[in-house]
């Protein structure tokens, strides 16, 4: 007050839209100076912000006092000269981010020291340590955290909110308290959660979402390994990785609680190993290559080989969005498919549908047996199984469109017409003559047989004299 007395005619008015410079706030006050007496200035409780338009090159500046000339978040200079050192949070001026009821101020903070210019600097360089490497920046000065209790900063005081009051906290049953939190903010890989190690693979740390817990030291010849996550004298690769321990028996895992397979046995491609599709190594004949991490945001689409959108990839099966068309369940199955009726079939190999075609009218699509049959003897609904058809050469043959109507039996893998001497056939366009029959090889595929051969000749005959 004592100020407006002194130049109440020549201060800024304010109210409404008319906001106050940096480290004033309005108050009611009758200037009998002012060539405006009718004037009536409204009241705030808090400090007028800046307006959108006040950038911070044509700011006011505080007195010049011989300190560090800074952004920190509060209501006054007066408050700022008290908290600017301490508890004051450091701010952006572009996304005025302080506390409500707090503006961004630049201020010369004259109990500022040299720590402050290092935090200033820690998102581009790193201090030189003693032996040449370069040592991490830690938040190294006590200040004011939103937590329920001191064993909570204990374990996460990086992902803690910076607090000048109580007020400053959201979460319920959080108060602001006291702490020096020394956690290592830029050990971890952005937003990652897990145990990470250092370069050397002496140093281990867990990481929840990009910051890390204390660290502690691998013992005398031994190294972290990322792959079982703990201190070992084996092998690691220049990643921290360890070659996977697995025993294999009949297609399950014996050992119990084994560490996870980065590659499977005997497979060649690119695979994703934890489980989220995040991890990834190329593998050669079941040898695992380095284990590489997607990016924030991103997933690993083995289909592709590449990380991409996280949004687009089925985390189940780590594989991407399928080619625009396909009928295809997933980019690995290869087999026969049907559409909903099971009249309609298709063929999937590497996601794409491939010789789609219908089966005549009264006929349904056998997957397992890759051929159309009598709607009475197809279970529809039933699993897209895989499927593959060759003759005796080796050569595929094409599946019918519509074999016969007559009825159909199941024998011991093979099939066959049955209740008619000489089977009658409908109108068909069928590549493959309705009164054949398969058998399957070694492999599981069904191979026509010399027997067909006999019973093609002796029935088209029959079907020509009638």
């Amino acid at each position: 007050m004592d100020e407006l007395e002194a130049f109440c005619s020549t201060a800024q008015e304010c109210g409404g839209s008319e906001p106050c410079l940096i480290g004033q706030m309005c108050y009611p006050y009758e200037c009998k100076g002012s060539s405006d007496s009718s004037a009536t200035l409204t009241t705030t409780a808090e400090p007028t912000l800046p307006s959108a338009t006040t950038t911070a090159e044509n700011m006011p500046l505080p007195p010049e006092s011989g300190g560090l000339l800074g952004w920190f978040c509060g209501s006054s200079f007066e408050e700022l000269e008290m908290t600017c050192s301490t508890t004051a949070q450091k701010c952006v001026y572009e996304r005025q981010d302080c506390p409500s009821g707090q503006g961004c101020y630049q201020y010369y903070c004259n109990t500022a020291t040299s720590e402050n210019q290092v935090v200033e600097n820690d998102a581009t360089e790193a201090n030189p340590g003693s032996n040449g490497s370069v040592e991490q920046p830690i938040q190294n000065s006590e200040s004011s955290y939103c937590a329920s209790s001191i064993a909570q900063l204990d374990e996460r005081c990086g992902l803690a909110l910076q607090c000048a009051t109580d007020n400053d906290c959201n979460v319920q049953g959080e108060a602001c308290m006291k702490y020096d939190c020394r956690q290592n903010l830029m050990q971890c890989p952005l937003n990652f959660v897990g145990w990470h190690s250092s370069k050397d693979c002496k140093q281990y740390y867990y990481c929840e979402q990009g910051v890390s817990s204390s660290s502690d030291v691998c013992g005398d010849g031994m190294k972290f390994d990322k792959t079982r996550d703990k201190c070992t004298t084996d092998y690691v690769d220049e990643l921290c990785y360890g070659l996977a321990s697995y025993e294999h028996n009949s297609g399950s895992f014996t050992q119990p609680g084994a560490a996870k397979i980065l590659c499977p046995p005997g497979f060649t491609g690119w695979h994703s190993s934890d489980g989220a599709c995040n991890e990834y190594q190329k593998c050669t004949a079941g040898t695992p290559g380095p284990t590489r991490v997607c990016g924030f945001g991103l997933k690993f689409d083995t289909a592709r080989g590449q990380c991409i959108d996280e949004a687009l990839v089925n985390i189940d099966l780590c594989e991407g969005p399928l080619p625009q068309g396909s009928l295809c369940p997933s980019w690995s199955f290869i087999g026969w498919g049907v559409k909903d009726d099971c009249a309609e079939y298709f063929y999937c190999k590497n996601g794409n549908t491939d010789f789609i075609d219908r089966c005549a009218d009264g006929l349904l699509f056998d997957m397992q047996a890759g051929i159309c049959k009598p709607a009475d003897a197809v279970n529809c609904g039933g699993p897209i199984l895989p499927s593959n058809i060759v003759d005796d050469s080796g050569s595929n043959i094409n599946t019918p469109n519509a074999p016969t109507s007559a009825p159909i039996k199941d024998l011991e893998n093979s099939f066959e017409w049955s209740n008619t001497g000489s089977p009658t056939v409908a109108e068909s366009d069928s590549k493959i003559p309705p009164w054949m029959f398969f058998k399957r090889d070694v492999n599981g595929a069904m191979r026509t047989t010399n027997l067909q051969v006999g019973l093609f000749a002796v029935a088209s005959i029959s079907w020509m004299l009638l």
